[in-house]
């Protein structure tokens, strides 16, 4: 059978297919038939959970395809009417030498772009150009930066987090999750400033 849909947001339907068994089309009927255009977005997490035992991850991967496909979703954006956006990029490091090379300079100056030095401590604020100024909210070396991310027009700070996910054969994924952001036009800025960051992150890699 061919697939009518090809893509939801950036997951394709040879992804979804590959890690729940169903393409985006079997989902999307399936959930059609279950009348879930009507549920709220935590019963059917629930039920792609309880039923069809999908991985936390794909359950709102899942849900928010659902949701975009029938407009009931912007992508991108949340629940709560904020907006977010995720960068990676696979590196030819083992997670110990990308710690080091995100959490100190060269590297630190090339994707945070601090404008002094400052410790990885809870509590530890930052500034960057442009008005922006942050707070360090958790630290897990070698795996986890959390940081409040703040421009100075918006309401409220927003939440950076970088991710060192290990791969096989002394490699690793560098992912960027940048959450709460106040509009589509930032989720969109930041998407690119951060996909950019992470290039030139690689690229530095010799």
């Amino acid at each position: 059978m061919t697939n009518s849909i090809q893509k939801i947001g950036r997951v394709s339907s040879e992804s979804v297919k590959k890690h729940t068994k169903r393409s985006w089309d079997q989902w999307i009927a399936l959930l059609d038939n279950t009348g879930a255009k009507n549920w709220p977005h935590r019963e059917i997490t629930l039920l792609l959970k309880t039923k069809y035992k999908l991985s936390p991850w794909w359950q709102q991967g899942v849900a928010i395809g659902f949701e975009i496909h029938h407009g009931l979703r912007i992508e991108g954006r949340s629940e709560k009417g904020t907006y977010g956006t995720v960068a990676s990029k696979t590196f030819p490091l083992s997670a110990k030498k990308a710690w080091a090379l995100v959490s100190k300079d060269p590297g630190l100056s090339i994707w945070l772009r601090p404008f002094t030095a400052f410790e990885w401590k809870k509590g530890k604020g930052f500034e960057v150009d442009g008005g922006i100024f942050g707070e360090v909210r958790t630290v897990k070396p070698g795996q986890r930066i959390r940081l409040s991310w703040q421009e100075e027009n918006w309401k409220k700070p927003s939440v950076l987090q970088l991710q060192i996910v290990p791969r096989e054969g002394e490699k690793c994924m560098i992912v960027l999750q940048h959450e709460g952001l106040p509009n589509n036009l930032a989720r969109t800025k930041l998407r690119d400033h951060w996909k950019a960051a992470l290039n030139e992150l690689r690229n530095a890699v010799r």
